[in-house]
């Protein structure tokens, strides 16, 4: 199948996750393409996962295999092979018709199932509702600001006046930007179902979190 890249992400253990778009015809219609997680098989693809690969790319996969999941994390695939294509020209063209994003607050985030910690964090649970995806593209109508909280870099939608706020943990490997301006196309994924060791009675939750956003020729 081909794979277009729309995101790099760190995973536990130096481990990469590539984020796609994926279908097999050479031109693909609309509901023939899917949403894609590449999980590296072995260290060789992760390095070229990590160094060589770029947003925007066009990958031919070979030897997937579906990896049994928890939902909403549907669209696990192992990768046993890889090779470059293309790089697309206008990924941004190619995503909006074959997957639009959702224009809006969180309101439109996983289906409007996402509810927020006193921190501000976003999050699903099997209480809030469980999507049947973990990941969709969004254009915020705010601007979304780079902050490192608790040691962790986030970006935040709104700002203390905007009863709306909340933050969005960066997890893409591309050097994260000050600011990311409103309207702008960004990927966001549901993270595994976590729940602090010290509180053991405690739901899971699955985070929101920013996977990376897309430019005309090259995303971050």
């Amino acid at each position: 199948m081909k794979v277009l890249i729309v995101a790099k992400t760190r995973m536990n253990k130096d481990r990469v996750c590539v984020g796609g778009l994926a279908w097999e015809k050479y031109l693909p219609k609309k509901g023939e393409v899917k949403s894609v997680r590449l999980i590296d098989t072995n260290e060789s693809i992760a390095e070229l996962f990590r160094l060589e690969f770029e947003i925007g790319d066009v990958l031919i996969v070979k030897g997937v295999k579906k990896i049994k999941v928890t939902p909403p994390h549907v669209e696990d695939y192992e990768v046993h092979q890889t090779e470059f294509s293309a790089s697309m020209d206008n990924p941004i063209k190619f995503i909006e018709q074959h997957m639009p994003s959702k224009h809006g607050g969180k309101e439109v985030l996983f289906r409007g199932m996402t509810r927020t910690t006193q921190e501000g964090a976003l999050y699903i649970s099997k209480r809030t509702g469980v999507p049947d995806f973990s990941t969709m593209f969004w254009r915020p109508n705010q601007q979304l600001s780079l902050k490192t909280i608790k040691g962790t870099k986030r970006y935040v939608y709104g700002d203390a006046k905007t009863k709306a706020m909340f933050t969005l943990a960066y997890v893409g490997l591309p050097e994260p930007v000050e600011s990311i301006p409103a309207n702008t196309l960004v990927r966001v994924s549901l993270a595994r179902w976590w729940r602090p060791d010290s509180q053991p009675d405690m739901e899971k939750r699955c985070y929101v979190q920013l996977s990376g956003w897309i430019q005309r020729n090259k995303g971050g």
